[in-house]
């Protein structure tokens, strides 16, 4: 089932086109790791797929909810007692608590809204090896489609099952987990590198 579609998406700051994407698509149980350099427009991509941000121009349609983690903002959404006792969560004024709790709350408060789609940008941060492992259990376990971008390299390739690279305002595509997205990288340079040497060399004078 088709939760996501997004189509002709363009979106700049400044006179810098930070995303220019052709077509993109979320279906049921989907889990995309969404991955790239800094500064190649992961955060914006994410929020505007969330409705949170509006590009400049493309449509975006939805065919189910989506609950978004934010990377920074905090989350006042009620959490369901068996999520607070699952993720170990602190009855005390969310300003006092650290910085892994807080990521906590925020994953804890997604996934009790029963959203077909989970959006999370970098939702491993903050969180110790524990948190981690709840995470990915609690990911797998999801029954609708999760977008995401992450750090943690191991976590992407246990949990994802295609891997959409944002290079140069462009998204590509790869089937498999982080481990296959590296292989096929690898083997496109190669492929690149191959054609170069194959291309004559042009005479002067």
């Amino acid at each position: 089932m088709l939760f996501l579609k997004a189509t002709d998406l363009k979106k700049s700051y400044g006179n810098r086109e930070v995303l220019s994407v052709d077509s993109l698509h979320l279906y049921s149980h989907d889990r995309v790791g969404l991955v790239g350099r800094n500064g190649e427009g992961k955060t914006t991509l994410l929020s505007i797929l969330a409705g949170v941000r509006e590009p400049d121009t493309g449509h975006i349609e939805s065919y189910g909810t989506i609950s978004y983690i934010p990377q920074i903002e905090e989350t006042e959404q009620e959490i369901s007692g068996v999520l607070k006792s699952i993720w170990k969560l602190p009855n005390e004024n969310q300003e006092i608590i650290s910085g892994g709790e807080r990521t906590r709350r925020k994953i804890a408060a997604a996934l009790s809204s029963n959203a077909d789609v989970l959006i999370a940008d970098e939702p491993t941060s903050h969180l110790d090896l524990s948190g981690i492992e709840q995470l990915e259990r609690d990911l797998k376990s999801f029954n609708g489609a999760i977008l995401l971008t992450s750090h943690d390299k191991a976590f992407l390739n246990h949990l994802c099952t295609t891997i959409w690279e944002v290079e140069q305002g462009k998204v590509t595509a790869y089937e498999g987990n982080y481990e296959a997205y590296i292989k096929q990288k690898q083997a496109k340079k190669k492929r690149k590198i191959s054609n170069m040497k194959s291309i004559p060399a042009k005479r002067i004078g």
